[in-house]
C-alpha cells in the first residue's frame, strides 16, 4: 500500500486498467450479486485487495449496485494526488 501511494496514481488508472484488461466476476457470484440486487438484500465485499480495484471491477461487470459495500483496502486521494491509504 505504501508503494501505490508513493506511486500516487491517478484514481482513473484504476478503472483504465480494469476496462483495458476485461475483469470480470465468476460466472456463480455474478448470479448471486443478481439476486440480491432484485431482492434487495444487503450484499457486503471483504477483501484484503484493493477497494480501487474492486470498485471497477464490479461497475465494469454490471454488478455494483446501491445494496453493496466494499470493505477493503483503499489508496486514498487528496486533489487527484495519492496522499494515504486505510486498511
Amino acid at each position: 500500500m505504501k508503494l501505490l501511494v508513493r506511486l500516487s496514481l491517478a484514481p482513473e488508472r484504476y478503472t483504465d486498467a480494469v476496462n483495458r484488461l476485461r475483469f470480470s466476476v465468476r460466472d456463480e457470484a455474478a448470479e448471486l450479486l443478481m439476486y440480491c440486487e432484485e431482492k434487495d438484500i444487503p450484499v457486503f465485499v471483504v477483501s484484503a485487495g484493493l477497494g480501487n480495484l474492486i470498485i471497477p471491477i464490479l461497475a465494469y461487470s454490471g454488478h455494483l449496485s446501491p445494496n453493496m459495500r466494499v470493505l477493503a483496502n483503499f489508496v486514498r486521494y487528496k486533489e487527484e494526488k495519492a496522499v494515504s491509504y486505510s486498511t
